[in-house]
């Protein structure tokens, strides 16, 4: 049965409209199958899903019953969970009203092994960034998907700054809630920051990257890297930072030794999704995802394709790129974020609802699996199975040879967010339309 069934959506879980419900009030309407505490995973996420290779594992995996639950939390939810020391924190809040207002934004810190809130403090704008705890510091970023000005294509239109209203990066005791310190910022914070020693390096919809000092708040430097960043966070590789841009589309690097732009490269014939998809990072190749259009590629097929890329880290040159879907558009971002294990990429996307496995080296299809719907979120890897999150709420298990091995349907949901896997739990949180949820459940799909 699925979680959200043995919640009791149908019989009044939810009620009345989103800005009716008190962002301040505890979670109720629980279902716990198992509680039990999953144990502790790392002292610091310190940045986003703790890996280069946006593989969301982390801690030790077993072969043992863990938590399920599914609970409600006062507002939509924004963000994967993320799992640090004995934690679990999301972020997110209400997104509805006027597009170019600000909406109240909130982080949440839980009980991993029941669901029970800790603590929530509230942010004076919408929260789209997963939050980052290193040294128990919990860092939050801030700020609207709005555009300060107007287009009818602000990924491709070069100048553009996302973000209207209150705007930055906010830190908290990642214990008890307690506010450390905030940095504002021009243009939404919606990626979530990257942490090295004591500097956070914060790409923002300002067009700019920051480093700032992880104690304090306070700027160190900052550099105009000529695109504004929706969710693709720095990657961080020997001295130099990778992330994905729009306004054009296109993928930048940054020396941090020099503080200046070491090169850019544009991802001819993006129409978006370079901005929204985190690097994965390797020795060789910097992997990025973007959806193009008909009107932009080279063959005769008129529908829209997903495509993979693959960068050389040191000069930017593209080393190739794959189609892994053909189709109509969805109205919501296509690509799948890519992950990186050994010498295969796995990513997933939104116009065919397929994951599939790339060779690393050469962009070559290994196998391509359907799950149904929408996968948009980074699939995680571990004890040799691809574990999938559908936007609707499917949570599907494939073998490293592309069968699919097992299913279990979570929730009716209209957008997801997750897995993230830690010890022997699956962790992830997703909306209907006017409620968010946090959910865990043992792993599946394994021998036992």
């Amino acid at each position: 049965m699925g979680l959200l069934a043995a919640l009791g959506l149908a019989s009044g879980a939810v009620s009345g409209a989103a800005g009716q419900t008190s962002p301040a009030a505890t979670v109720v309407d629980t279902y716990v199958d198992v509680a039990q505490n999953p144990g502790p995973v790392t002292a610091s996420w310190p940045i986003d899903y703790n890996s280069q290779d946006n593989n969301p594992v982390v801690g030790r995996v077993a072969l043992s019953d863990g938590p399920k639950y599914l609970v409600n939390v006062p507002a939509l939810v924004n963000s994967a969970p993320v799992m640090a020391g004995q934690d679990l924190y999301v972020a997110g809040g209400f997104v509805s009203g006027p597009r170019r207002e600000a909406h109240p934004g909130y982080v949440w810190a839980i009980n991993p092994a029941d669901g029970a809130l800790i603590w929530t403090e509230s942010l004076p704008n919408s929260v789209f960034a997963q939050p980052i705890v290193a040294d128990n510091i919990l860092l939050v970023g801030v700020g609207n998907a709005a555009f300060a000005q107007p287009s009818l294509s602000p990924a491709t239109t070069p100048g553009m700054v996302r973000g209207v209203g209150p705007s930055g990066l906010y830190a908290f005791n990642a214990t008890n809630g307690q506010a450390l310190w905030s940095f504002k910022t021009q243009g939404a914070d919606q990626a979530p920051p990257t942490v090295v020693g004591n500097t956070v390096y914060l790409a923002s919809g300002s067009r700019r990257l920051y480093a700032l000092s992880l104690s304090t708040g306070r700027a160190q430097w900052s550099v105009n890297i000529g695109h504004y960043v929706s969710r693709s966070s720095p990657r961080i590789m020997n001295h130099m930072a990778y992330m994905g841009g729009a306004g054009p589309l296109g993928v930048v690097a940054v020396d941090l030794k020099t503080h200046r732009v070491a090169w850019q490269r544009p991802i001819t014939g993006a129409l978006q999704g370079v901005d929204d998809t985190p690097i994965a990072v390797s020795k060789s190749r910097l992997i990025s995802a973007a959806m193009a259009g008909p009107e932009h590629l080279s063959s005769s097929s008129k529908q829209h394709e997903a495509m993979i890329y693959a960068l050389n880290p040191t000069t930017g040159a593209m080393v190739w790129s794959t189609v892994v879907a053909r189709g109509a558009a969805p109205p919501f971002k296509a690509t799948g974020t890519p992950v990186v294990v050994g010498q295969r990429i796995y990513a997933g996307n939104a116009i065919n609802g397929r994951v599939v496995c790339l060779s690393l080296e050469t962009g070559h299809v290994i196998w391509s699996v359907p799950t149904g719907s929408p996968v948009t979120r980074p699939v995680a890897v571990v004890d040799h199975r691809v574990y999938a999150l559908t936007k609707t709420g499917m949570l599907v298990a494939i073998s490293m040879k592309g069968h699919i091995m097992a299913k279990e349907f979570v929730a009716h949901f209209v957008n997801t967010y997750g897995p993230v896997i830690y010890n022997h739990t699956l962790s992830l949180s997703g909306n209907t339309a006017h409620q968010g949820y946090v959910g865990a459940t043992p792993l599946f799909g394994l021998p036992r």
